[in-house]
């Protein structure tokens, strides 16, 4: 069925159905007068379950806060013994990572810790162009071939390797696997599997990534050696880039994943490791209060970049250099593979509309998937969430072989699971693995059609009709008097945000322009807005990607709502508050 003539819904505003969240009056100024908070952002704390002032206290200091005791996550102390065996006879260690920030970032801590406490380690991350995610075979043979290991511990990967990790064992080969991705595949006897989602860990530790697991295992490490100083120190100087590698891989900001970001911020804003120091002037976030939003679009995106487009061995060295110079080139190169990867992208991205113009039903497909044989297998994971966020539905993004087949990945929003949605389509699938998020798989040849189809309609399933409109969560109504420097301030005391805890998107009715927007950016696709709000109070806004809403502005003047993040704008050594537009809705 063609659908070139359909508009998609995230082409007519508004974009979202506007709910607005609801907190108890009395609970609301009982919290912003004993947390000293402006009333908007105590009921948001409210809202979102923070109803015992001692506890929201807790929950705005999670530098005052401790991480769970590695040695309560079961098996944490196993997993520490096998390696401390391993270091203690001199055994060859393999630590496997993965070649996104979060894979890299697990690969660097552990990697050097062990080898700073004697170990005789090697690091290893396969190639995703010609080896794929995890432990596959073409990596595995790769990396026995450079030797075999006495212990082989997996970071961020190894859920679904079920035969490679028999034969390793059969081998003699020593086994940790430590991984946060869904359960897949038994184990062999013997092997120690460290997952959030294996046995009941505390619920503190239940969402750590990759990198979070590999910090929480090198403090068990630590700690088993007797909490020695210098080796104390050198973990901590690991949280700024395990906070990158926490929100890049868009685990819930709540708990122990809170803390570490917190940490890893203070750390970035005050000696951050040579390498993210250098990739942070070359980003130009050197010079100001970097935040979790630093992480998720600037720092993250380009320490992900090397394994996109090219080689992640870039990203690991940039990690683990002492040496500035080496930084420095390290910075320009994961610079450069980031607009290589944005220019890349935004090809694939055009290419995946037109093809959805020629199949996509908006009413009828549960999701929307794409693939071409020319399309760069570094972009398609992010090619897939561009996808998903505007047609508000799973994306899966394939880069297709010769055969019918290929490798995808999927991302899913709140209301749907990736994982699930591709278990149901497992007839036309050699592999797969994720979470309910993000997931990654391999396609049998031929399949790619009916494969089409069935994901479509597994998502759907998953909801029931599909709904033409997303629902968008507004935090409450301001008026302009309440936007000023208290509410920037209360705001960053929520930091750090991300999932599971998004920053406050807010409401404002009857703003009107007082001129008309203005396309901005290189290619013009973002709008600068100046803005009145209802009480008189002028605002300035911006809406990335906004230019083609353009048309549906009112006139100068004519009254209109909108909602977005309030954030801190600084120029010229002024902070003023800015709006960051999410939707805008006209006013009949």
């Amino acid at each position: 069925m063609s659908t070139a003539h359909q508009e998609s819904p995230a082409d007519r505003l508004p974009l979202n159905d506007w709910q607005t969240t609801a907190a108890d009056p009395a609970l609301t100024a009982s919290l912003s007068s004993m947390l000293e908070l402006p009333p908007p952002l105590a009921a948001l704390l409210a809202a979102r379950g923070h109803t015992d002032p001692a506890a929201a206290a807790r929950f705005l200091a999670p530098l005052d806060q401790k991480l769970t005791d590695p040695m309560q996550i079961d098996p944490v102390p196993e997993a520490v013994d096998r390696i401390l065996h391993a270091i203690g006879r001199g055994g060859r260690i393999v630590v496997f990572g993965d070649f996104d920030a979060d894979g890299v970032v697990a690969t660097a801590v552990l990697s050097d810790m062990i080898g700073a406490m004697g170990g005789n380690v090697r690091p290893f991350i396969p190639d995703r162009h010609t080896e794929g995610y995890g432990l596959t075979r073409a990596a595995l043979d790769r990396c026995l071939a450079e030797g075999i290991p006495d212990l082989l511990v997996t970071v961020d990967c190894g859920m679904g390797a079920t035969s490679l990790l028999a034969e390793l064992h059969a081998r003699g080969v020593g086994l940790v696997v430590t991984d946060h991705h869904t359960l897949a595949g038994d184990f062999p006897d013997g092997c120690v599997v460290v997952n959030p989602r294996h046995g009941a860990p505390p619920a503190a530790a239940g969402g750590l990534c990759g990198a979070g697991i590999a910090f929480q295992l090198a403090c068990g490490l630590v700690r088993r050696r007797g909490d020695r100083d210098d080796e104390r120190r050198r973990l901590g100087a690991w949280l700024d880039a395990v906070a990158i590698a926490t929100v890049a891989d868009v685990v819930p900001l709540l708990g122990d994943n809170r803390i570490l970001v917190a940490c890893g911020l203070r750390r970035l804003n005050g000696r951050p490791r040579i390498g993210l120091s250098e990739l942070m002037k070359k980003s130009a976030v050197s010079n100001i209060d970097v935040g979790s939003y630093h992480l998720g679009f600037v720092l993250g995106p380009r320490l992900n970049a090397a394994g996109r487009m090219e080689s992640a061995e870039a990203a690991y060295k940039l990690l683990t250099t002492t040496d500035i110079d080496e930084a420095r080139q390290l910075a320009i190169l994961l610079d450069n593979a980031n607009s290589l990867r944005r220019q890349t992208e935004e090809e694939v991205l055009a290419q995946a509309e037109e093809q959805l113009a020629r199949w996509f039903d908006n009413r009828r497909h549960g999701a929307v998937v794409v693939g071409d044989a020319g399309w760069h297998p570094g972009t398609v994971g992010i090619v897939a969430a561009r996808l998903q966020s505007r047609h508000q539905r799973p994306a899966a993004v394939i880069v297709r072989d010769g055969a019918g087949g290929g490798r995808g990945s999927v991302r899913a929003g709140q209301a749907h699971n990736a994982y699930d949605a591709l278990a149901a389509c497992m007839p036309h699938l050699d592999r797969m693995g994720g979470h309910a998020r993000a997931a990654g798989f391999s396609l049998k040849p031929g399949a790619f059609d009916a494969f089409r189809e069935a994901f479509a309609a597994a998502c759907r399933d998953q909801v029931g009709a599909v709904a033409v409109r997303p629902v968008l969560v507004v935090d409450g109504w301001l008026a302009g008097s309440d936007i000023g420097q208290k509410l920037l301030e209360g705001i960053g005391r929520l930091e750090p945000f991300g999932e599971g805890h998004q920053p406050p998107c807010w409401g404002l009715r009857g703003v009107v322009l007082r001129n008309k927007p203005i396309p901005m950016g290189a290619e013009g696709d973002h709008l600068r807005l100046a803005l009145n709000t209802a009480d008189g109070v002028p605002l300035q806004g911006v809406w990335f990607r906004g230019a083609r809403f353009l048309p549906q502005f009112p006139a100068v003047g004519v009254a209109f709502d909108i909602t977005g993040e309030i954030v801190a704008n600084t120029y010229g050594g002024q902070t003023t508050p800015q709006l960051v537009v999410r939707d805008a809705r006209m006013r009949s």
